[in-house]
């Protein structure tokens, strides 16, 4: 932890931090200060933004191997399909993000990621769901950048929130396929179909919150290229409303380890859940092996909720103390770790027990979301009040998890296949290699006993 203090030193090191997280340094702990004109509720629907696109993304993670039962499609193979349109969206959008009207942005959201829904739940064919996967993650990678990029405009409680949303969208989404699968028995077709309209309440929820735009940065040299605050048409001013590109790359050099970082993080996250846990299933567990998964997920899931929710919620029970965590780069480096520690279970199946590997699923969410919430808050901008420098950063910042697991999709396409043979080749268990159905949905085997 590194101690923040409101009136730091600009020089010093990570000296937009504080201002960009709010805090002060008391007794080495932070405490978050309102930001001027922030409102309960537009924070409170940043939170529901989350939650809408985490709670499909979630569900997606739940479903992978029911995507694709009854096949030896590499789990990593959707994980390409999934990470590739947020890789190219995430690298792309932050440099125009300012440009686009916030409203023409919500219609792609919203119905990319209903219709990629319905065509992976609806349809058999594995080319055709796989289709659909890649459908809902471009819709959910153009809400993440757009959404983290509007919190600019309405102070870090509201990137807090938008972060708790999406750790409670990602406890609700496995906790409900997981209960409606394992336990009232329906399909995983019907489970996923029930909850497809939810994205519409987006536009609710938009029409909700006060509308803003950027306001000019105080004791800016030049009035020219900065933000603005939008006025009549008679009377708009005819600068562009975005950073200049030497503005930029000064922002993107300032917050490159944080990119670092996030990108450590989430290839080991996500390869940990995608390619090394689905060749881990237990003989003396008191669930099937396609269960198993469902479950690895499910506590990930809940510990990642934990790790991107705990700030807000030290900020709803009115806790003074909230620990913001500037060197992220050790919680990439435990995650790696942890990584390499569950690629040897699978390989010498030295773990004794499905429950250590579900503790270790919880360690590696909550981990993940630590590293999700606090490198947001600890980007780095031109000012307490730079919106537009904190908004481009945010945005610029989801190339990293985005290219984290892409990559991580990429490696796990050779690993999970020769974990699962290692296994194969020297396990008296065959049916334990694999964390997947091979005979579609049964009810006898696929529900809890």
């Amino acid at each position: 932890m590194e101690d923040l203090d409101e009136k730091a030193n600009p020089s010093s090191s990570y000296p937009t931090a504080a201002t960009a997280a709010g805090v002060h340094d008391t007794n080495n702990c932070q405490t978050f200060a309102p930001s001027k004109g922030e409102k309960a509720l537009d924070v409170f629907i940043f939170g529901i933004f989350g939650f809408i696109l985490q709670i499909f993304f979630s569900i997606g993670i739940s479903a992978s191997q029911d995507i694709l039962e009854e096949t030896l499609v590499p789990t990593p193979a959707l994980l390409i399909s999934a990470s590739l349109p947020f890789f190219f969206i995430t690298s792309a959008m932050p440099y125009f993000i300012l440009k686009l009207p916030q409203t023409f942005l919500l219609v792609p959201i919203v119905f990319l990621s209903i219709i990629g829904v319905l065509l992976y739940s609806l349809v058999e064919n594995v080319v055709i769901r796989i289709v659909g996967v890649v459908i809902v993650s471009t819709g959910v990678a153009i809400g993440e950048v757009t959404f983290v990029s509007l919190t600019a405009l309405y102070g870090d409680r509201a990137m807090s929130a938008y972060a708790a949303g999406t750790g409670i969208g990602f406890i609700i989404g496995p906790l409900y396929y997981t209960a409606m699968t394992t336990v009232i028995c329906v399909s995983p077709q019907t489970t996923v179909l029930l909850i497809s309209w939810i994205p519409l309440s987006i536009f609710l929820c938009y029409a909700l919150i006060e509308k803003r735009d950027y306001a000019p940065v105080p004791g800016h040299d030049s009035y020219q290229d900065i933000a603005y605050t939008s006025l009549p048409q008679e009377n708009a001013p005819t600068e562009e409303n975005s950073t200049t590109w030497s503005e930029k790359q000064a922002l993107i050099v300032q917050n490159f380890h944080l990119v670092v970082a996030f990108f450590v993080g989430y290839f080991s996250e996500f390869l940990t859940l995608n390619g090394v846990v689905t060749t881990l299933a237990f003989p003396n567990s008191p669930f099937d092996p396609r269960n198993h998964f469902v479950y690895y997920a499910c506590v990930f899931m809940i510990g990642e909720c934990i790790g991107r929710s705990y700030i807000s919620f030290l900020a709803f029970i009115n806790l003074q103390y909230a620990l913001v965590i500037t060197k992220t780069w050790i919680l990439s480096v435990i995650l790696f770790g942890l990584l390499n520690l569950l690629t040897l279970a699978s390989w010498y199946r030295f773990l004794p027990s499905v429950w250590i590997v579900l503790l270790l699923c919880f360690v590696v969410g909550l981990l993940a979301g630590s590293l999700y919430l606090n490198t947001y808050l600890v980007v780095t901008a031109r000012g307490q009040d730079d919106e537009k420098g904190k908004a481009f950063s945010r945005a610029f910042l989801s190339v990293g998890p985005s290219a984290g697991v892409l990559f991580a999709g990429i490696v796990g396409l050779g690993l999970e296949p020769a974990l699962r043979t290692h296994c194969l080749e020297s396990s008296h268990f065959r049916e334990f290699c694999f964390t997947r159905s091979m005979y579609g949905w049964n009810k006898t085997t696929s529900c809890l006993r």
